[in-house]
């Protein structure tokens, strides 16, 4: 668990980067479509013994349809369906 003051110092740095990561050429930004919302929400619900949140299935879902295997998070929720998680 972070401490109070690690995330007072954290959302300024990402209000600060947000904007470039916006931009970036490496990074997709999209708008999910109800198709593929209704694919997470899918998941979501077969996923009931499980702590996801319908965002981290929506993510899981794009992850899977892009053939990405490593995740940028320290969730463990993504170890449980697959994925590897680069930050521990």
């Amino acid at each position: 668990m972070c401490s109070g003051k690690v995330l007072k110092l954290a959302k300024p740095l990402s209000r600060r980067r947000t904007p470039s990561c916006m931009s970036s050429d490496n990074i997709a930004v999209g708008t999910p479509s109800a198709e593929l919302f209704t694919r997470g929400l899918n998941l979501y619900a077969h996923r009931l013994d499980k702590r996801y949140s319908l965002t981290d299935c929506v993510s899981m879902i794009v992850m899977r349809d892009l053939d990405i295997t490593e995740v940028l998070t320290n969730d463990r929720d993504f170890e449980s369906e697959g994925f590897v998680r680069l930050i521990r």
